[in-house]
């Protein structure tokens, strides 16, 4: 009877080895090392979120649940930074913002790098506000504190994606 037993969980338990193993073969090397375990909820606003195999350099990926989530690729994002950044005036330039992130996922340092484009705070503050639903990492939103003149809207800032 102990043998049959032992038998059981030792197939049970090899039988568990094994199916952990096929879902973490599907993970990317150095997986705990990007991840770190954050959960996140997935970002898609309507639009089918993109899959991919492996996080990479050139296409910012973070996992939600059971997909990736990737942001804007590099080339994308420097060519829409210069569609900003070609406007004439900072109405424009947080027009043409607004469409452009309302359309693609991105990384806080995208976001960030954006919201220097604009002239004015206030401009600054309004598209940081937009662009929080549209941020793939809203863990790492804080960066784009400093790049206002003035702490209230930093503060202010962090008031609003606080009570989302």
């Amino acid at each position: 009877m102990k043998k049959i037993y032992f038998l059981l969980v030792a197939c049970f338990m090899l039988g568990n080895i094994s199916a952990q193993s096929v879902r973490e073969a599907g993970r990317p090397s150095g997986w705990d090392n990007y991840y770190n375990g954050h959960h996140q909820p997935r970002v898609n606003h309507g639009k089918p979120a993109a899959i991919a195999i492996r996080p990479s350099e050139h296409y910012p990926n973070h996992y939600h649940g059971e997909e990736y989530v990737r942001a804007m690729s590099h080339e994308a994002f420097r060519s829409a930074k210069h569609q900003i950044t070609s406007q004439s005036f900072d109405s424009s330039r947080l027009e043409v913002a607004k469409q452009i992130t309302s359309w693609n996922n991105m990384t806080a340092a995208q976001i960030r790098e954006i919201a220097t484009t604009f002239s004015f705070d206030f401009n600054r503050l309004e598209y940081a506000k937009f662009a929080f639903s549209y941020c793939i990492n809203q863990g790492e939103y804080f960066i784009l504190y400093d790049v206002f003149n003035f702490s209230s809207n930093a503060e202010e800032l962090s008031r609003h994606i606080g009570h989302r």
